[in-house]
């Protein structure tokens, strides 16, 4: 008898997270006899109806000995919460240095799974077991499409919680720049988030705009995969200067499967599915010779813009191996 996998993930839609549990979990529960360990802070945060009546039909608290574990590692679980037989810690992580207590968690699992090649080298270089597993993209929802209603503009695309590592500061300083030269630039952003508080969210949006030309400038609230797609077909270009990924950036991975080219820092987790025959990518560390470097990226892609359908074509195609079945096979593989 196969035993029972038991996971101690976020599911839901409505962030990055949530978004990898609940597709984790589907994708398991296919090849698996997989258990859905409740959790109050997780079961808070918003769900679809169809996916609180699939996590309610799997949920188990584990019992016994004759079982597998699998467990997120957030800002909500450190360590091991059960103990099973093979027990795998799946962890994204953006700062370099970690601290002592996080350490210490991860030293009760017996596989550290990682979201990119970056944070699973600095956990080996420490004396980790640690692989990567890197998160898949649903195909089927991000696809290309064409342009309705911007044919004669040019659309930017950023996305991403509104935070210092996702560098929108960088997005509305070298975008604003280029707005003022070129009227026909538009910037539209997707920067919500359930964990922004709207008193933060606006704060953190002030900080930025001064930088945009409001007329210019189409900042959206949008809350479903289905919906963001749309938006993106709108666009002709993402922009991800991001500090700092610990995983491959998901919300880049799904506008390149939409069949669109990246302007980008070809850094820390990003740098696992990015490549220039399909991206416009920055190099070095100093933030203001990237500013610059960005800059000139944008203005490129502006001027030969013939060239990005083909180069989006071939992002679509870098991106369709990532599926979540993949990553489903990758992490039974670390309980055979």
């Amino acid at each position: 008898m196969k035993k029972k996998l038991y996971i101690g993930m976020p599911a839901g839609e409505y962030y990055g997270w949530a978004i990898c549990g609940k597709n984790v979990i589907s994708e398991l529960s296919k090849i698996a006899d997989v258990r859905y360990v409740p959790n109050s802070q997780y079961d808070e945060l918003p769900r679809l109806q169809e996916t609180i009546d699939f996590i309610k039909s799997i949920t188990e608290i584990p019992n016994g000995n004759e079982y597998n574990y699998l467990q997120c590692v957030d800002n909500f679980n450190g360590g091991l919460n059960y103990r099973g037989d093979v027990n795998v810690g799946y962890i994204f992580f953006e700062e370099g240095v970690l601290n002592d207590d996080l350490l210490e968690h991860l030293k009760s699992y017996d596989i550290i799974a990682t979201g990119s090649h970056y944070n699973t080298d600095i956990l080996k270089k420490m004396g980790y077991n640690a692989v990567t597993i890197h998160q898949g993209i649903n195909c089927d929802i991000f696809k290309p499409a064409d342009k309705k209603y911007f044919q004669d503009k040019f659309v930017i695309f950023s996305g991403g919680k509104l935070e210092h590592r996702k560098a929108q500061d960088i997005v509305a300083y070298a975008v604003g720049k280029l707005q003022r030269k070129y009227p026909d630039i538009i910037l539209m952003t997707s920067w919500g988030n359930i964990f922004n508080k709207d008193e933060v969210n606006r704060a953190n949006v002030d900080i930025v705009k001064n930088h945009l030309s409001p007329s210019q400038t189409i900042m959206t609230n949008i809350s479903s995969q289905i919906e963001i797609v749309r938006y993106i077909s709108e666009t002709d270009i993402g922009f991800f200067p991001n500090r700092s990924e610990g995983g491959t950036n998901l919300v880049m991975m799904e506008y390149m499967a939409c069949g669109k080219t990246v302007i980008a820092n070809n850094s820390s987790g990003q740098r696992d599915v990015l490549n220039y025959d399909y991206a416009f990518l920055s190099s070095g560390s100093v933030e203001d010779d990237l500013i610059d470097q960005y800059i000139k990226l944008i203005e490129i892609a502006y001027q030969n813009r013939d060239q990005l359908k083909t180069m989006g074509t071939k992002a679509r195609e870098a991106m369709l191996p990532f599926t979540w079945e993949k990553t489903a096979k990758e992490f039974m593989n670390l309980y055979e």
